[in-house]
Formats: structure tokens, C-alpha cells, sequence
């Protein structure tokens, strides 16, 4: 998404009852490239919400917020719900399964795809996970056993991250892994 891609005007305010909401439509305007009225990044300060509340109203345009009682009369006020409907995501209907320690490669390669993480990377995922883009385009994470798991896999394709490529050395024309040999040459004990 870019700055054309918000689908609001400046008249607009976006009424977020719940933090849950209030994040995701911060998350769409950053996206978007729109920021607070004092240049910071909407997810810099998304942890406000408490400020007003379940009243809180954001217009992402102009970068400010108000309880929802000192909107302007003027103006418009939607509801999270449908700023978010309105913002649904092009999905490329793909999950991945957790992989330990590759973390940060599977959410690299959601947001590749276009998807919005609400943590920073992780190197750790769950192996009993899968991970996958929701129709709003944020990143989620759902336990293979749940419905929704079980709901993604009937629907979407499964990626598969590329395996990890192993340094190889060649030795008298024979290829040996870096690994293995340097396993090996920790036994050896020099020529004086």
C-alpha cells in the first residue's frame, strides 16, 4: 500500500472502541506512509489508545485523534469495521508452517508478499503453527489444531521457505560440508 491507497479523505475519522481495532488502523495508515501530526511514525506511539479510550476517533490524513464527543460536526466518522473492510487486503492465499529458528525468514517473506507484522521479527516460531496473511493484510498466527488453522489449509496454497544452503569445501576434487570438516579438524593435533 502506498499513500494513494488510503481509501478515506481528510474529513474522515476512524472511531477505534478497542486497542485491537485502534492498532490495526494505525498499522494501514503507516502502511499507507501517513504519520502522526508531529511526523512520528503511527506504531511509534500506537500505545495511546488508553488516552481516550473506547471513544478514541483517529484521522490518519491529519495525524491526530480525539474522543469521539469533539469531532468536528463537519466531519465523518466511520467505524474501525468498515475502514478495515474497506482496506481488505489482496490476499495470496498462502501459509507457512513454523519452522524453529527461521522465524524471522517466514515473516520476511509474508511481508514480502505484503503483509503487516504487529511484533518485530522473531527468530523463534512455533513448529505447531501456521502463519499466513488475513484478509486485512496483517500477519497472524494461528495453532495447527485450531479451526482457523484448519480453515487456512482447506483454502490457501502451503509455501515452503528455501532450505538452508550448507558452505561445501573441495578437497583432491571431492566436495566435503565446511561443517564436517572442520568437525573433523578439531581432533587432529598438529605436526611440530
Amino acid at each position: 500500500m502506498m499513500e494513494k491507497d488510503l481509501k478515506v479523505g481528510t474529513r474522515t475519522f476512524v472511531h477505534c472502541p478497542t486497542e485491537e481495532l485502534y492498532k490495526k488502523v494505525l498499522e494501514i495508515g503507516d502502511k499507507c506512509g501517513y504519520t502522526w501530526y508531529s511526523n512520528e511514525s503511527f506504531l511509534t506511539k500506537d500505545k495511546d489508545w488508553w488516552c481516550f479510550g473506547k471513544d478514541t476517533c483517529v484521522n490518519l490524513v491529519w495525524g491526530v485523534r480525539f474522543p469521539i464527543k469533539e469531532v468536528p460536526a463537519d466531519k465523518i466518522i466511520m467505524t474501525a469495521e468498515e475502514f478495515l473492510a474497506l482496506h481488505e487486503f489482496d490476499n495470496k492465499k498462502v501459509y507457512y508452517r513454523g519452522v524453529p529458528g527461521r522465524g524471522n525468514e517466514i515473516i520476511g517473506a509474508l511481508e514480502e508478499l505484503g503483509g503487516i507484522t504487529e511484533c518485530p521479527k522473531i527468530q523463534e516460531v512455533y513448529a505447531d503453527s501456521l502463519y499466513f496473511i488475513d484478509k486485512y493484510g496483517f500477519i497472524c498466527e494461528y495453532h495447527n489444531k485450531s479451526l482457523v488453522a484448519w480453515l487456512v489449509q482447506q483454502a490457501f496454497t502451503e509455501a515452503f521457505i528455501p532450505g538452508v544452503s550448507k558452505e561445501t569445501l573441495t578437497i583432491e576434487g571431492i566436495e566435503y560440508l565446511r561443517e564436517d570438516v572442520e568437525n573433523a579438524l578439531k581432533d587432529l593435533k598438529p605436526v611440530k
